[in-house]
């Protein structure tokens, strides 16, 4: 039996990493033309009333990938290997490989490369390509958007030693307007307001205009000069006004420990931009317990066919681990649990317990 398995190993990882891979990607693919489709019905209108045509369409299902492609592969894989394990089950190759030898454990170690692919393969779209692609679709859609349109953005920033807050974004991050910075001492009493009506961007700098504001000498308050060069022309560059727009923050590794640094300007907690950066370890750890949480439809009999409840069980599992991770999440980004509890809580509970439901189903 050890030597089917060692003239024969490289056979059976071959097979199950494309066969787990070809149904992923056919699952993701549906997924994807699905969520699609719906953000479609949401943004026709107003693409169409942009006066972007066809063209815009296809760019907003471009830019909107990347996303959607890490959103959906976690619970393709599930499916995908679900079906799978549910097919070679019914046509009793489950079985032959158990009489082989095949355990469980060893079983879960074929299987587990084509996780490790896929998140390598993620990892790097979603370092290299869903940044950009998020940060070109937020510049498009502010860019395009008609004036009668334009919402309050409400922002609100550190950068440069600034408390900065601005009430509309317009033109794709190039003209802001109702523009304030505050400047505290370093015993937190503020010293300094400044507010413009209007910055925008021309040739690589700022321009603000309606500047008024005061600061604080001593003991007197002295009025600012309005024509006097000022710290509004240290605003981030449109690109990063886009950047700190975004919720939750979609950055590089890199741009992610600066901003946990807090050497760029931030518009979010430092939990929110740590546990951004920890999304990037807890994506491939994602992929293998949705490995893990399909095993357990290999004992389904083989004469129960497609009665048996569970698949659905494995499926419902995977959706629970999701949303509970992203309670987790939620609760580490309001302080209330620490990052690093929030990051290992949900894997080792859900390791724990289906390791449990696995030992059951394999003393019954």
């Amino acid at each position: 039996m050890t030597s089917i398995f060692s003239l024969h190993g490289s056979v059976l990882y071959r097979h199950f990493i494309t066969a787990v891979l070809a149904r992923t990607a056919l699952v993701s693919a549906i997924f994807i033309s699905l969520m699609e489709v719906l953000g479609l019905l949401e943004k026709m209108s107003s693409i169409l009333g942009r006066h972007q045509g066809l063209s815009g369409v296809i760019y907003y299902c471009a830019l909107r990938f990347p996303v959607l492609l890490e959103q959906s592969v976690p619970l393709s894989l599930l499916l995908g290997t679900i079906f799978l394990l549910v097919q070679m089950n019914q046509h009793s190759e489950i079985a032959s490989l158990r009489a082989a030898g095949l355990s469980t454990p060893r079983l879960y170690g074929l299987i587990v490369p084509a996780a490790l692919i896929l998140g390598a393969t993620l990892l790097l779209v979603k370092h290299e390509v869903t940044p950009r692609a998020e940060r070109a679709y937020g510049t498009w859609w502010n860019a395009t958007t008609p004036a009668v349109e334009a919402r309050t953005a409400n922002l609100w920033f550190r950068a440069f030693g600034r408390i900065i807050h601005v009430d509309k974004v317009e033109e794709g991050g190039r003209v802001l307007l109702d523009v304030e910075s505050y400047q505290h001492s370093k015993d937190t009493h503020l010293v300094e307001e400044r507010r413009a009506q209007m910055a925008r961007y021309v040739d690589r700098e700022w321009r603000a205009e309606g500047i008024s504001g005061w600061r604080l000498d001593g003991n007197q308050f002295l009025s600012l000069d309005p024509g006097q060069k000022n710290d509004f022309l240290n605003l981030p560059s449109p690109m990063e006004i886009m950047t700190l727009l975004e919720t939750p923050p979609i950055l590089s590794i890199p741009a992610l420990m600066a901003a946990i640094r807090g050497v760029v300007p931030t518009s979010q907690s430092t939990n929110s931009y740590k546990i951004a950066l920890l999304s990037y370890i807890s994506l491939p750890i994602k992929l293998c317990i949705m490995i893990l949480l399909a095993l357990p439809v290999v004992y389904i009999p083989p004469r129960t066919g497609t009665r048996s409840l569970l698949p659905i069980a494995a499926l419902g599992c995977g959706v629970l681990y999701m949303i509970g991770q992203g309670l987790m999440d939620a609760l580490a980004n309001a302080g209330t649990l620490p990052v690093l509890f929030s990051l290992t809580a949900t894997p080792l509970i859900t390791l724990l317990l289906i390791w449990a439901w696995i030992l059951k189903l394999e003393a019954g």
